[in-house]
């Protein structure tokens, strides 16, 4: 039998950690056709479909080597709360700016 296999068998944990990833990936992918969809739908410019894409890309290759050197030196749990708490504050400042009563 397949190692992988065996591994997701016989190990609880892990094979509910695996499953979660699997439902999040599927949920990202939909998340992209949808704000794809929408940014065509709206503009009907292919250009700007490419700026969304290059606008969520962007950010995680940049951050990405940096990540990494900081969960190599850090702990991992407290890096992990960080960055909920660094998400939060800025989804937080990002609906209230949304959500702002417009002038005029």
């Amino acid at each position: 039998m397949n190692p992988f296999l065996s591994l997701l068998r016989s190990n609880h944990n892990y094979r509910n950690t695996w499953i979660g990833q699997v439902v999040s990936e599927i949920g990202d992918h939909f998340n992209n056709v949808a704000v794809f969809g929408l940014v065509l739908a709206q503009t009907h410019n292919g250009m700007v479909v490419t700026g969304v894409m290059l606008a969520r890309a962007i950010p995680a290759i940049l951050a990405g080597p940096l990540a990494g050197v900081l969960l190599d030196r850090f702990d991992r749990k407290r890096m992990m709360i960080a960055s909920d708490l660094l998400r939060a504050v800025v989804g937080r400042v990002s609906s209230s700016r949304s959500t702002a009563p417009r002038p005029g």
